[in-house]
């Protein structure tokens, strides 16, 4: 009988090493479904996340594009009219018609412009539009 209680404790100390070693796999599965459970809902988020940028994004490449378009519309209208502007300066400088009645300035054929008379010092020396019609600026 001593031959089999040896086995038997033997194979008893066995069975505890190994049922502690399912206990331990057990909890490292678990640790392991509950990681990734955790890193699924990561991944859900971050599509979810991916999809709301992705259509932000091209949300502004449309508003982009359509203010590239805009603003292409906008430089050729004021080239448009900065030519037209140009050609009607040379017609009315070139005309001897038109001569002296934009340019010169009024008053520099009478002298300085008429200077407004304001109370506060910071006015008299506001220049106005004097300088530019003066061709100083």
């Amino acid at each position: 009988m001593a031959l089999f209680s040896g086995r038997a404790s033997m194979l008893e100390v066995q069975n505890r090493a190994l049922i502690k070693t399912a206990g331990e796999r057990a909890q490292r599965i678990s640790d392991l479904e509950r990681e990734l459970q955790r890193a699924v809902q990561e991944v859900e988020r971050l599509q979810a996340e991916m999809e709301r940028l992705r259509s932000e994004r091209e949300f502004y490449y449309s508003r982009v594009l359509a203010l590239e378009q805009h603003n292409h519309e906008l430089t050729e209208a004021a080239t448009k009219y900065s030519l037209w502007g140009q050609k009607l300066e040379r017609r009315t400088t070139d005309n001897p018609l038109y001569q002296g009645w934009l340019w010169p300035a009024p008053w520099e054929h009478h002298g300085s412009p008429p200077q407004p008379k304001y109370r506060s010092s910071a006015r008299r020396r506001s220049t106005g539009l004097a300088p530019i019609a003066r061709g100083l600026l």
